[in-house]
This record gives C-alpha cells, structure tokens and sequence, in this order.
C-alpha cells in the first residue's frame, strides 16, 4: 500500500518482494516520504502536497510531472481554461525530450529532482526541454510553506534562456538535427 507518510525499502527474497517499513514521516511538521532523499523531508517529491496532484495548465502541449518520472501531462486548450490530461507510462519514463516514454525508470530523471527551487521566482529551462521552464512559485500547506515549480511552455521555435523566450537559432544545429517547418 502506497502511502506520503511512510518509508519503505523493498527487498527481493527469491521471487517475492519483501516490503520493510523504515521511518514514518510527521505529516503535521510538513515531512512527506521522498524518494530522492530516501527518507521523510520537508523538500518536495513525489509525496508533494501542493495542488492535490492535480497538474496546473498554463499553455497547451505536453509537460513532464515534476515530481514523479513515470506522469507526463497534456494540456489542451477547453474554451477559456487550459485542461490537463495525465497520462501514467507504466513500468517506463517520460523523456521531456522525445515527448514520449522511453527511459528505463533508472534514469537519472528518475533518480534526482529536475528543478531547484530554494527561492520564490527562481526560474531555469527545463532538463531535456528548453522549451519548457518553471517558475518556483510558494504555497501554504498545512501551514508549511512549500516551494514547487510551476511549468509553462515558449512559443513555438522559441527557448527558454536567461529569464526569457528567445527565438531558437537553427543555424548551430547539429548535422541531422530535425528541424520544424
């Protein structure tokens, strides 16, 4: 049974696995289980709990899940409001760069947080997709204040570099690189 608030190793005996709980996290002091500190912290994770797990829509196209490599999302555009679909890849990874899910669950994208957020505003490009950046935004949770990033997309043919959307300069592609039309 999954659960934030407490830590588990798993161990295979054979050809069972074995589940030994470890720690279990005080919710209350705003310690949630994470995976990539392998122990209960108050940093963000998988065990997140800003946003109720719902993925927040700015822009439509497809977009990793911050805190979990096997979710990706796509927005799309329902009237006025930007929708989000979550998509699960199973037993693989979302690969921001391929938009598809092609990394084995040993990827370092599922081994080490893909953003930093220390400070309100903190923004950068998106691990694997400079078309994508966050923006760390600030939420009170159980009256903890949680930083998480908040993922938005650059116009077409655009990257995200030094705080803004630039116009991306095809002419440095590498050899065989596919570029849009």
């Amino acid at each position: 049974m999954r659960s934030c608030n407490n830590v588990a190793v798993c161990v295979k005996i054979g050809t069972v696995w074995e589940t030994y709980f470890v720690e279990s996290c005080n919710t209350s002091e705003g310690l949630y289980c994470n995976e990539f500190e392998g122990g209960c912290s108050t940093s963000v994770g998988t065990c997140n709990p800003t946003g109720n797990g719902n993925f927040e829509c700015n822009t439509p196209g497809v977009y990793p899940d911050p805190f979990n490599c096997r979710l990706y999302h796509v927005c799309i555009q329902d009237g006025n409001n930007a929708v989000a679909i979550s998509m699960d890849c199973g037993g693989a990874a979302f690969s921001p760069t391929t938009g598809d899910c092609s990394l084995s669950l040993n990827d370092t994208i599922c081994m080490t947080p893909q953003f930093n957020c220390s400070t309100v505003g903190q923004m950068a490009a998106w691990p694997g997709n400079n078309n994508i950046y966050y923006i760390c935004v600030a939420e009170t949770v159980n009256g903890n204040r949680v930083l998480w990033p908040r993922l938005i997309r650059c116009p077409a043919n655009q990257m995200f570099q030094d705080g803004q959307c630039v116009q991306r300069d095809w002419s440095n592609m590498p050899p065989g690189t596919i570029v849009p039309t």
